[in-house]
C-alpha cells in the first residue's frame, strides 16, 4: 500500500495518508466525535455531555479519589420508587373502576394491567443468537471460565452465544432465570486471542456483578416502563424493530397503515390534549436515563480499572482495540455477501485485522463507541487506563492475579468457539 502525506486544513500540518482509509491529525481532525453522530443533534449534545462527564471522572481518577457518584444514586432510586408507586397506584385505582361484583373480574382487570407494562418476557427468556456453545460441546472453553469465575467468585457461566451483529461481550441473566449466558460478537471473536479474550470475560463478569449489585435491572425496567407510558399517552405508532435493529416488510406496512389512519381520524387533532400529559413520564424518562447513563459510565471505568489490575494493563487494551475495530471488520464482511458462511466471514475479518494499518487502528480507537453511548467511548475509556498506569503502577500480564488462558489451551478453546458456526 502506497503511502504519502497530506495537509490537515485545520493545523496545517503534515500527517501520514494511507490510500482508501481516513486521514487524521493530533488537533482534533476527524478524530472527535464519530462521524455518523455529526448531523444529529441529540446524539451531538449527548457526546458532549458524556465528554465533560469523562473530564470529571479522568480529573477525579488523576486526584486518587473515587468515581462516586451520590447524586446520580439518589435521583434514580427516587425516581424508581416513584414510578413504583405510580404504577401501584394505577392498578389500584383501575381495580377500583372496575366495580364488578365477582372477584374474577378485578382479577382480570390486574392481570390485564400488569401484563401491559410488566416485561414478562425479558425476565425469562433469552435473546436467541443463531450459534450457541454448550458446555458438553466445549470443555475446554468452559473449564477456563469456570477458573475465571472462581478467582472471581462469581457464579459459573451456563452457556455461549456467537452474535453476527455484536461486537464485543455482553452477560445476559434476567431477573427470574439463574442461568447466566456470555455473549460474543463473531467481529469481536475473530479479532480475539487468549490474553484478550480473558481481559473481555473478566470485565463483562465484573460489569454484570456491580450492575447486579446496584439494582440496574429494576431503575432500567422503570425507565423502559415510563417510555412505554409515553407511547401510549401520545399514540405512538413506532413498531418494535426485528432483535438486529432492522425492520421488517410487515413491520413497515404496519407503521404505514397507522399514520394514515391516524391522518383521516380524529386522533391527531386528540394528540394536542395528551401532549401536555405525555410531558409527564417523557421528562421522568430523560432524567432516568440520564442519570443511569452516569452510573453506568462510572461502573465501565470501574471494571476497565479492576480488570487492569487483575489481568494487567495490555491484555485489557487489546481487547478495547479489537471492540474499537468493528467498522472495519463489518465492511470486510460484507463485501462477502449475506450468503457466505460465517468460517468465511471469520476469515476474512481475521485477514482484515492482519492487514489494517496501525494508524487506521489508531483512529478507530479514538473514535469508535461502544454500544452507541451507554458505554464511554473506547477512546475515553483507553485514555483513563493510561492515567491509572501512570499513578498506580499495573501488573503486566506475566504477573496479573488472573492469567491468560495457555498458548496450549488457546487453540482448543478457539476451535470449540468456531466449531459452532458450522
Amino acid at each position: 500500500m502506497d503511502k504519502t502525506a497530506t495537509t490537515c486544513p485545520q493545523c496545517h500540518s503534515s500527517v501520514p495518508f494511507h490510500q482508501g482509509f481516513v486521514s487524521w491529525c493530533e488537533c482534533g481532525w476527524n478524530v472527535g466525535m464519530p462521524a455518523q453522530w455529526a448531523d444529529d443533534r441529540k446524539m451531538t449534545r449527548r457526546c458532549e455531555r458524556m465528554r465533560r462527564l469523562h473530564k470529571a471522572f479522568a480529573d477525579a481518577w488523576t486526584a486518587g479519589r473515587p468515581l462516586a457518584q451520590p447524586l446520580a444514586v439518589v435521583v434514580s432510586a427516587f425516581l424508581t420508587l416513584l414510578v413504583l408507586l405510580g404504577l401501584a397506584a394505577y392498578i389500584a385505582l383501575m381495580v377500583y373502576l372496575f366495580a364488578d361484583p365477582f372477584v374474577i373480574g378485578r382479577g382480570l382487570a390486574v392481570i390485564l394491567l400488569i401484563g401491559l407494562y410488566l416485561p414478562v418476557a425479558p425476565l425469562l427468556q433469552f435473546p436467541r443468537q443463531p450459534f450457541t456453545v454448550v458446555r458438553p460441546e466445549a470443555p475446554r472453553t468452559f473449564e477456563q471460565l469456570d477458573r475465571i469465575c472462581r478467582l472471581l467468585r462469581v457464579r459459573q457461566v451456563n452457556q455461549i452465544q456467537i452474535s453476527e451483529s455484536l461486537s464485543g461481550m455482553r452477560l445476559i441473566q434476567p431477573l427470574w432465570r439463574r442461568k447466566r449466558i456470555l455473549v460474543c460478537g463473531l467481529s469481536t471473536l475473530a479479532a480475539l486471542d487468549a490474553a484478550s479474550f480473558t481481559a473481555g470475560a473478566v470485565r463483562e463478569l465484573l460489569i454484570a456483578r456491580r450492575n447486579r449489585r446496584s439494582l440496574w435491572d429494576i431503575a432500567a425496567w422503570a425507565r423502559d416502563l415510563l417510555q412505554t407510558a409515553y407511547d401510549v399517552i401520545v399514540g405512538s405508532v413506532a413498531h418494535p424493530s426485528a432483535p438486529d435493529g432492522s425492520v421488517s416488510a410487515d413491520r413497515a406496512q404496519y407503521s404505514r397503515s397507522l399514520r394514515m389512519m391516524r391522518r383521516q381520524s380524529f386522533v391527531r387533532m386528540l394528540n394536542a390534549f395528551t401532549f401536555p400529559i405525555a410531558v409527564i413520564p417523557q421528562s421522568l424518562h430523560f432524567l432516568l436515563n440520564r442519570n443511569l447513563q452516569v452510573l453506568l459510565h462510572a461502573t465501565v471505568y470501574r471494571a476497565d480499572r479492576q480488570t487492569a489490575r487483575l489481568t494487567g494493563l495490555q491484555p485489557l487494551e487489546q481487547y478495547l482495540t479489537s471492540l474499537s475495530l468493528v467498522e472495519p471488520l463489518q465492511f470486510a464482511q460484507d463485501r462477502l455477501g449475506e450468503t457466505a458462511f460465517p468460517q468465511d466471514r471469520l476469515a476474512a475479518m481475521a485477514d482484515k485485522v492482519r492487514t489494517l494499518p496501525q494508524r487506521e487502528r489508531e483512529r478507530q480507537l479514538r473514535t469508535q463507541p461502544e454500544d452507541g453511548l451507554q458505554r464511554p467511548l473506547l477512546g475515553w475509556q483507553f485514555d483513563l487506563l493510561q492515567r491509572c498506569g501512570q499513578n498506580d503502577p499495573l501488573p503486566s500480564s506475566m504477573t496479573a492475579a488472573i492469567p491468560a488462558i495457555s498458548l496450549s489451551d488457546w487453540p482448543a478453546v478457539n476451535r470449540e468457539l468456531t466449531a459452532s458456526l458450522t
